[in-house]
């Protein structure tokens, strides 16, 4: 059974056993003792087995070290050629004001638990190369979002505020101690000397500002440069202080903390909760333009004798009808409810009264009736129409009142809770029409879009703009189209 070696790699050449393997089995057949001459076969071709044995193993050996050697060699060279290909890639070639504005995308915002720590952002993207480290370091407004989370490093929030230069400051202070976990009352201090600088304060009072010295337990009076305010939690009234801010504009709110701590210059505000008591207070904005609240429960008994006239309310969201038989809005043009009663009637008393013309409606209702045909009906002006249904709600009604493009000649945008058959032939109706026609059809509800999205093929080709709404739905944003690129309105 002698083998060659292969002439290519060295390596033992395979035995042939077939004639060997018949007598083996003849013998292991056989029922009698092994012969004397049979007994130096087995023992021979043992011996040449070992042999062969540690030849492919030593073979295998010198196989797997050229292996391991090839390999070294296929990463060091796929290294080199990453490494020039790097220098011409697109990244690179992109001017530093460009890549500035990139960065600043990156931001990961607070929609996960917030911290401020050198393994996140902006830290990171010093990490990539020498280059991008320039980049970062000398930007001072990838540095301008501070986060108050506690427990922190204050040598983290103080490298920040370094780098952070002169620029205005995004400030964001969680208050609520988890696990017993409080701020460093010397960085509080630190970051209330810089209020001069902050342009937008994000606070979440649950719990007081500090407990140990120097005991800040107050914000400043006066920020020359605030203009966006997020205020919640219980301590907000105690932690909160009358405001004395210019160019304040943007305001949030929960109940807690009254309105009279907000100067009476700013343009939007939103409210967790309103209650009817408070509500000739808004007369107190004079320059509102925006307004979103929840109606508050309360007696009857509270109401105004007479309804409320605001002259320049243009946007208006709100949480429960109750409200707006009190409330007179002529100046309004974008107008978003929700409720769960029938409330058609209510609304559509609201904007008679108010003798408005309206260019966006949202409507998150659970009933649709001819109420509700009636009211679209009376804003032949909307050109932004959204139907977001609570629950199960039937809108074939308005579909087939749809299907005309006499009805609301204007519309161009619109918003759907699902596709079907009938919602396509619709779409298709708006779109091959000599007049004014339907521009973007969003699906609210993504269980569907598949199987008609092929009905609207053609359109989409011809230039009809189709979008699927992705994340949570009924998310409160800003209706004044002048705030469509800022966040969102949150509770």
């Amino acid at each position: 059974m002698p083998t060659e070696n292969c002439p290519t790699c060295g390596s033992p050449g395979r035995l042939n056993l077939k004639h060997d393997d018949k007598k083996v089995l003849g013998i292991l057949r056989a029922e009698r003792p092994l012969l004397e001459h049979e007994h130096d076969w087995v023992h021979q071709n043992i011996a040449t087995l070992d042999d062969h044995l540690l030849s492919l193993r030593q073979s295998l050996c010198r196989l797997e070290s050229l292996a391991a050697l090839i390999q070294t060699q296929i990463d060091t060279t796929s290294t080199a050629k990453q490494q020039l290909e790097s220098i011409s890639a697109p990244i690179r070639r992109l001017p530093r004001d460009i890549l500035l504005e990139i960065f600043s995308l990156c931001h990961p915002g607070l929609d996960h638990k917030p911290r401020l720590a050198t393994r996140d952002y902006p830290w990171t993207l010093g990490h990539i190369c020498h280059w991008w480290r320039d980049i970062v370091h000398s930007s001072p407004t990838l540095w301008s979002v501070v986060i108050l989370y506690p427990p922190y490093n204050p040598e983290t929030v103080e490298t920040l505020l370094q780098r952070s230069g002169n620029v205005p400051l995004s400030v964001y202070i969680f208050v609520h101690h988890p696990g017993g976990s409080t701020h460093s009352s010397t960085i509080i201090d630190r970051i209330m000397g810089l209020c001069h600088r902050w342009s937008k304060l994000e606070l979440h009072a649950h719990a007081s500002l500090c407990v140990g010295p120097p005991y800040v337990d107050k914000l400043p009076s006066f920020f020359p440069h605030l203009r966006t305010l997020k205020v919640l939690g219980t301590w907000s009234s105690s932690i909160v202080p009358v405001l004395d801010a210019p160019l304040l504009k943007t305001v949030r709110l929960d109940d807690q903390l009254p309105l009279q701590s907000v100067p009476n210059h700013i343009t939007h505000l939103a409210l967790s909760n309103l209650s009817i008591e408070e509500l000739p207070m808004l007369l107190s904005f004079p320059n509102l333009v925006e307004l979103h609240f929840k109606v508050k429960y309360s007696t009857q008994d509270a109401a105004p004798t007479s309804t409320i006239t605001h002259p320049t309310i243009r946007c208006l969201s709100v949480s429960g009808t109750s409200m707006l038989p009190f409330l007179t809005l002529p100046a309004l043009e974008h107008f978003q409810y929700v409720d769960r009663i029938r409330a058609n009637s209510v609304i559509s008393a609201f904007l008679s009264r108010s003798r408005c013309t309206l260019k966006t409606l949202l409507a998150n209702m659970r009933y649709d009736d001819e109420l509700f045909l009636e009211l679209l009906g009376s804003q032949p002006s909307l050109c932004r129409l959204l139907i977001d249904p609570i629950g199960d709600c039937n809108h074939h009604a308005v579909i087939r009142k749809l299907s005309s493009p006499d009805f609301l000649p204007n519309l161009e945008h619109l918003s759907f809770p699902y596709v079907d058959i009938e919602a396509v032939r619709m779409i298709r109706a708006r779109w091959y029409t000599p007049t004014r026609r339907i521009r973007t059809f969003a699906i609210i509800n993504t269980s569907s879009k598949v199987v008609f999205m092929d009905g609207m093929e053609a359109m989409i080709n011809e230039g009809l703009d189709v979008k699927v709404a992705e994340g949570p739905r009924r998310r409160e944003l800003w209706l004044d189209p002048l705030m469509t690129e800022t966040e969102d309105v949150l509770y």
